[in-house]
């Protein structure tokens, strides 16, 4: 969240579309609803993977979160947490084209720092929030964590 924070993108009370309900997509989720996001859509390749994600939010946020596509005029932020976009012949998780231009598409992936879904979104005039961001932040909490920060001082 501090990556997005960071970069003054409005978290709390947003609508998210996260694409990816693995590893990764589970952390990011739980961690978008106890910033507070109005409402939080999680796809996957596997169905199953995502309506079991949003039911278990909704055990700790009920009826914030859903696994159904949401409408893309809804969307304030889209989210990339798959590994698509690591290859340059990957498919993109979703089409920006869809979406307003208002909305934040953000991507994890940290190389390329500019994905094919951010390059997509940013020519269809969306604000793109690429991985390294949240990288960035995580370098700190690492630290803070370890208690290497107090060492450095």
């Amino acid at each position: 969240m501090r990556g997005l924070q960071q970069q003054r993108v409005k978290i709390r009370e947003a609508n998210v579309w996260q694409i990816g309900a693995g590893g990764a997509g589970t952390a990011i989720s739980f961690a978008l609803m106890d910033a507070g996001v109005g409402r939080l859509v999680v796809n996957d390749i596997d169905r199953g993977r995502a309506a079991a994600l949003a039911g278990r939010l909704n055990e700790f946020w009920p009826d914030k979160a859903g696994a159904v596509i949401p409408k893309p005029e809804a969307v304030d932020i889209a989210l990339n947490v798959t590994p698509m976009g690591l290859r340059s012949t990957d498919p993109l998780p979703f089409d920006p084209a869809q979406l307003r231009r208002q909305t934040v598409v953000a991507d994890v992936i940290m190389k390329p720092a500019t994905t094919p879904l951010l390059e997509a979104a940013e020519r269809h005039g969306c604000r793109i929030h690429r991985g390294h961001h949240m990288l960035d932040q995580q370098v700190e909490l690492y630290a803070d964590f370890l208690g290497l920060k107090a060492a450095a001082s």
